[in-house]
């Protein structure tokens, strides 16, 4: 947990102080949206305390966990990576993204990650936050490198069944090419 939240205030910033974004929407905090009755409170260039932001950066990053969770039982087996990067979507563009970003989002729950992240660099998102969509891209094509691990691994289970198969398969997993050198030998 704490390195999303160290990841999230490198990317959003810190802030004490009421501001407008690119947008022109009152923020304050680690990239926190003021509700109408905390714009009343913190009107633009009010100082906040720190204790503030931090309950604001943990309320936030709640919401955005739970619909992270949400979003990964509509993908096909997501890595811990792509959650903490849908944690991250999440809390930077708010929990129905998906519901904006409809092409990138009917693409991962294709399992059509490649194609997901070339989708995400099509958006008004990506020319305003290229870093952050650059992070969730890197994510997306991970998860099909994952996903063809797991091909691999399920390939060579079908074949070898065996403890030189399950032998083959922890190879696999370290990355060693089956006969070579360095593969485990039962």
């Amino acid at each position: 947990m704490k390195n999303i939240i160290a990841h999230l205030k490198m990317r959003e910033g810190v802030k004490n102080e009421s501001y407008k974004d690119s947008l022109g929407l009152l923020t304050g905090g680690v990239g926190h949206l003021l509700s109408p009755r905390e714009a009343l409170m913190y009107p633009e260039g009010s100082q906040i305390s720190s204790q503030t932001v931090e309950a604001w950066l943990r309320g936030d990053l709640e919401v955005s966990k739970k619909a992270a969770q949400i979003q990964c039982e509509e993908l096909l087996e997501p890595s811990e990576d792509l959650y903490h990067a849908l944690i991250s979507v999440n809390f930077q563009l708010g929990t129905g993204w998906n519901k904006i970003h409809k092409k990138t989002w009917k693409l991962m729950t294709q399992g059509r990650y490649e194609e997901a992240a070339a989708e995400a660099a099509n958006s008004l998102w990506y020319r305003q936050t290229p870093v952050r969509v650059k992070d969730f891209q890197k994510a997306l094509r991970n998860e099909l490198r994952n996903d063809n691990m797991k091909d691999k691994l399920i390939a060579i289970a079908k074949q070898k069944s065996t403890w030189a198969g399950v032998a083959a398969i922890i190879g696999a997993t370290l990355g060693l090419d089956p006969g070579s050198n360095g593969q485990i030998v039962a």
